[in-house]
């Protein structure tokens, strides 16, 4: 379950819908993502595809992000999006999915509390009006980072009663709902109907577990795992996997003296806890590792020459008392600020097998003990150097970020004679060293104040993304943040589309790739082929009968992909790139009055 060589997950493949089913609606929660992570979701979420497949084409994550444009919810915290490194129009198709959230001080608290769960609650149909839900909770941020991270995935069909063990996860679905501003009938939509199934929803766990509690934290009425065994109750064994320790919390457990203890966390860490740790075996991932696996050839083939570096990630209990053994997984460190200040997602998961589990048992799997490549090292204090951390400019200017979003931002669209203004107003006091920048045209930079204007965009340089930068003295932090953005040029979608769809052969590709559904890559390959053979400057030829079959077939068992298609078509008007001839086609089949159904 736990071993690092043979038990690895594929973030993907945990999105992918159950045979029979497809994507109904889907929430994801994370502390930090970037846009092409999240692209690489909604691709195995529509597409039941690899992140990394052949299908990365343009056309494809058009067609991905349509399919699953009012399907998908991603809450992140406020200020922790990774400004790219270069961007496309695309991305803006992203933005009606993702909700920031800034979490406001409490008291007298120095930092703000980090909205910091990392899960999925998911839904899919079918045909037959069956229900699937599934509950992802994880370490991993919605990111490439390529540091160790932990996943559990339970699931199960809905039924008739309610589950109580559930109703934690419909409450924090009812605290997200708090933190959507925009697009609220879309966003309300999705949520009201995650809401009425994920209550009903018979999660099963698989062995070696028996049964399972859901343990959000961090707002009002919700758990507080201080006031939980794995905080308040000794027990015979400990195991602690956490990237982030401090002193307070660590120095707690390292009280109880007739406890078996390891923990695992990162080298940066050990300092914090250097003089409270003597009832605890510490271990840290191998400096090779860290470094890059490319140097430990049983985790990674040897071919790869590529250099990943990588830490610790996984916050990770394991708590054992009598009979009652548990495994606690999710996104909460062992610190303060993880177990009191911020909103966290744990899952606990009880052992079935009460006599044969054990820590010893547990770490044999994860650390592979008994072989010289144990990815995991014990630490030598007597060799650890003391180290006085520097205060870290980057903090700072992240605060700064972080204050910025907690300010009522809005940002007007000016058309100044083809070219447009944006002006961005604020009631609240800013951060005087940030810059900001469209995320299409990132070189366009201002000083932002209270009243701030990017002048001279182009139609597709406009979106509600902007790239916002924190000025220091020797460094800068950049973001990306969403700000609402009013009023788009009516004519924004299509000059998206047309930028991708700008001839009637790719039309008409993108039109085979809809009709492909989710079949196999092969199957939508030889739809496109048959659809491009011998095509004219039309982009309906010879193969009209295959296009019009195809379209058929369609209307009869996928009428879905028939309102996608009407939707292109109304957005496009262009006469060159959706022909009259395709357009007298497509009209036997949709009308003002909706999909025209064939007979079966």
């Amino acid at each position: 379950m736990l071993n690092p060589k043979s038990d690895r997950s594929n973030y993907g493949m945990l999105l992918h819908a159950p045979d029979g089913y497809r994507l109904r609606n889907a929430i994801c929660t994370t502390y930090s993502m970037d846009l092409e992570t999240l692209m690489a979701s909604v691709i195995a979420l529509s597409l039941n595809e690899e992140t990394d497949s052949e299908l990365r084409h343009p056309l494809n994550d058009l067609h991905a992000i349509r399919s699953v444009a009012d399907k998908l919810i991603v809450f992140c915290e406020a200020g922790q999006i990774v400004a790219p490194t270069h961007s496309s129009t695309l991305l803006t198709l992203l933005e009606n999915m993702v909700v920031e959230v800034a979490l406001k001080k409490v008291g007298t608290q120095k930092y703000y509390p980090s909205f910091h769960p990392k899960t999925w609650i998911i839904l899919y149909d079918n045909d037959e009006g069956d229900i699937w839900g599934r509950f992802i909770v994880m370490s991993r941020n919605l990111t490439t980072d390529r540091s160790w991270d932990v996943s559990v995935m339970i699931e199960g069909k809905s039924s008739n009663k309610k589950e109580e063990k559930n109703l934690p996860l419909v409450d924090f679905v009812s605290f997200l709902q708090t933190f959507v501003k925009d697009h609220k009938d879309r966003n309300e939509r999705i949520l009201k109907d995650i809401k009425k199934y994920i209550s009903s929803l018979e999660f099963k766990v698989d062995d070696p577990f028996s049964g399972y509690d859901i343990i959000p934290m961090g707002y009002k009425n919700s758990a507080k795992m201080t006031e939980k065994d794995l905080w308040l109750k000794e027990p015979s064994e400990l195991l602690i996997v956490s990237p982030f320790l401090d002193k307070e919390t660590i120095a707690h457990w390292n009280s109880w003296n007739n406890t078996q203890m390891k923990l695992v966390t990162r080298v940066t860490e050990l300092d914090s806890i250097r003089d409270c740790h003597e009832n605890m075996e510490v271990y840290t991932l191998r400096t090779e590792i860290v470094e890059g696996e490319r140097n430990i050839p049983e985790i990674v083939d040897s071919d790869d020459k590529s250099i990943l570096r990588e830490d610790i990630h996984s916050k990770m209990y394991f708590w054992h008392k009598g009979e009652d053994k548990r495994l606690y997984v999710g996104s909460m460190n062992a610190s303060h600020r993880g177990l009191n200040v911020n909103c966290e997602m744990m899952l606990a998961l009880y052992y079935s097998d009460r006599g044969t589990v054990s820590l010893n048992k547990l770490w044999t799997e994860m650390a592979n003990t008994d072989k010289k490549d144990s990815p995991f090292e014990l630490v030598d204090w007597d060799l650890l150097i003391d180290d006085e951390k520097e205060v870290d400019e980057r903090e700072q200017l992240a605060q700064d970020i972080k204050t910025l979003c907690r300010c009522s931002l809005v940002a007007n669209v000016l058309n100044n004679g083809g070219e447009y203004d944006v002006k961005i107003l604020s009631e609240d006091t800013i951060p005087t060293n940030i810059t900001i920048a469209s995320m299409l045209a990132p070189n366009n930079k201002q000083n932002l104040n209270k009243e701030t204007t990017i002048k001279g965009l182009k139609e597709l340089e406009l979106s509600e993304f902007y790239i916002v930068t924190a000025h220091g003295n020797t460094q800068n932090v950049s973001k990306l943040i969403r700000i609402s953005t009013t009023p788009m040029p009516e004519n924004r979608k299509e000059m998206i589309l047309t930028n991708y769809l700008d001839k009637p052969e790719k039309f008409i590709r993108y039109i085979g790739l809809v009709l492909a559904g989710n079949d196999s890559y092969n199957q939508s390959c030889q739809l496109n082929a048959i659809l491009n053979t011998n095509q004219t400057k039309g982009g309906v030829t010879t193969q009209a009968p295959a296009l019009y079959e195809q379209l058929l077939k369609a209307s009869v068992y996928n009428p879905e992909q028939i309102n996608e298609i009407a939707e292109i078509v109304a957005q496009i008007k262009s006469g060159d790139i959706i022909t009259k001839e395709f357009r007298d086609m497509f009209a036997m089949f949709y009308d003002k009055e909706g999909v025209r159904h064939g007979n079966k």
